[in-house]
């Protein structure tokens, strides 16, 4: 069983995980809608497995059907590299990895 010690420092390392990805999350949010249109097929690949994408995973889901982005999920890196081939081979002009 962990000590006290130990799950201190995990939930401090959870803590800060999600205030980065919280950052980042308010970052994107302030992108001009202009910027993202101007991509005709845009695809995210999101890592469930990662930290900072569940802790955020709702408002990058949201986000990403404002602005028409399919979203796919890859939990491996061999999945992150078919998705994103496939993704690549099906039209899409820029394509957005988060979490991991």
């Amino acid at each position: 069983m962990p000590s006290g010690h130990d799950r201190l420092g995990n939930d401090e390392a959870r803590t800060r995980r999600v205030t980065v990805a919280a950052a980042r999350s308010e970052v994107a949010a302030q992108v001009p809608a202009a910027q993202v249109h101007s991509f005709q097929r845009p695809v995210l690949v999101l890592n469930p497995r990662s930290g900072s994408v569940q802790a955020v995973r709702d408002q990058l889901l949201e986000t990403a059907d404002r602005y028409g982005v399919q979203v796919h999920e890859a939990a491996t890196p061999t999945e992150l590299l078919a998705v994103a081939r496939k993704a690549v081979a099906d039209g899409a002009d820029v394509l957005g990895v988060a979490g991991g």
